[in-house]
């Protein structure tokens, strides 16, 4: 009898050639159609459960790339307003000049 990885694996490879597009039930249904040849050794409930664990797996996937892109668009917005007060300050600066220059011009 085959351990429960290898059952894993050749589950989770008939999944890989499901088309994604299907639903659950569909691509549970893919797969019990693809290994009905083993007999029990691959039932419904292993199938569902195998599918749950991959769209899980999915799903916490694509919450980490969201939480990464979220984290970087927070550093470039913090960069954007550090540029932004560095431009200020330089602006400010230049004012200042600006109107001592024509201060002292008009004092001549």
């Amino acid at each position: 009898m085959p351990d429960r990885y290898t059952i894993n694996k050749l589950i989770d490879e008939v999944i890989d050639r499901a088309n994604p597009n299907l639903t659950r039930i569909e691509r549970r249904q893919f797969v019990l159609d693809n290994t009905k040849y083993l007999g029990n050794l691959i039932t419904p409930k292993k199938v569902s459960d195998r599918l749950r664990f991959r769209d899980n797996q999915l799903q916490n996937a694509q919450n980490v790339q969201a939480a990464q892109a979220a984290q970087a668009a927070r550093a470039v917005h913090a960069q954007t307003i550090q540029t932004v007060q560095t431009y200020s300050a330089v602006c400010t600066l230049l004012f200042t000049k600006y109107e001592k220059f024509l201060d002292d011009d008009n004092a001549d």
